[in-house]
């Protein structure tokens, strides 16, 4: 488990490295992590952007890698029950996908981790994170991949990604080591899966009604009537997305001597909008 005080000596670490910069908002769709496959080396041998906590060493180990030219390693020193590196991340709210290779050969290490914690201002400010999120695998012996899907809260900036692994005894065995390749963090495909979209004719008006079984990175609903192929927005605010489930709107000034027809507009974190219909009005028998 790490504390505030680690990832308070990590940040330190960065910002003397240099790599806890205000990136620019990354552009969905791509991987995020930084150095991902440790390919850039720099000054004194260690992958370019990652540093190392105080209770560890690092290096680029080009003998054991599962993408060339190399890999993360990370060295315990005698001090603590865990090692780790970490690099500092610009990110947005939303669902990623985490995945990362591990290799634990040597028998001081027993299990590893890649953990995010997130922060609402840029670089990864110390102390002030709001949330977290691990995806922890414990197989030993040759190269094992571990991946799961973190949601990062919102008003999330920036994000502290932490590669790390856990010690056999406490305080860890000197020398004690594990090795990460190919760490990757993508945003999670943005969807939303519509099971039903209906417009039902009442005395009160049109009532609209319409189900998901599946939503992403999705903000909410807009409602829109389109009557001579224009579309209207029915909706004074937006209809905030709830997960997945059942939704209703009531159209009190639709017409009733025209044929109408409705359209769901989902609008998502990213700013994207999608088209959802069109549903012809039911009027009772």
């Amino acid at each position: 488990m790490f504390t505030r005080c680690k990832a308070s000596r990590l940040l330190v670490a960065l910002a003397v490295l240099g790599l806890a910069a205000a990136f620019s908002a990354p552009a969905q769709a791509q991987n995020l992590i930084l150095n991902p496959s440790f390919t850039d080396e720099c000054l004194g041998g260690v992958p370019c952007q990652w540093a190392a906590n105080f209770n560890a060493t690092i290096s680029r180990d080009t003998a054991v890698f599962k993408t060339a030219p190399a890999s993360l390693k990370i060295t315990a020193g005698t001090s603590g029950l865990s090692a780790s590196a970490a690099t500092c991340i610009s990110l947005q709210p939303g669902a990623y996908t985490l995945s990362y290779w591990y290799n634990i050969a040597d028998p001081g290490a027993i299990g590893a981790r890649v953990t995010l914690i997130y922060y609402n201002a840029l670089n990864c400010p110390t102390f002030d994170n709001i949330d977290s999120s691990a995806v922890a695998a414990a197989t030993e012996g040759g190269w094992q991949q571990a991946s799961g899907n973190p949601v990062a809260p919102p008003d999330t900036v920036s994000a502290l990604v932490i590669a790390s692994f856990i010690c056999s005894t406490n305080p860890c065995p000197s020398g004690a080591f594990a090795n990460f390749d190919d760490i990757s963090l993508e945003a999670f495909p943005t969807a939303a899966t519509f099971r039903g979209l209906s417009a039902t004719a009442s005395s009160a008006g049109t009532l609209l009604r319409w189900r998901t079984a599946f939503e992403v990175n999705l903000l909410g609903f807009n409602v829109y009537r389109e009557a001579h192929a224009k579309r209207t927005r029915i909706n004074r605010r937006l209809i905030a997305a709830a997960g997945r489930g059942r939704y209703s709107f009531l159209d009190r000034k639709s017409p009733t001597r025209r044929s109408v027809r409705y359209w769901i507009q989902t609008v998502n974190l990213d700013g994207s909008r999608t088209w959802y219909g069109p549903a012809r009005v039911t009027r009772p028998a």
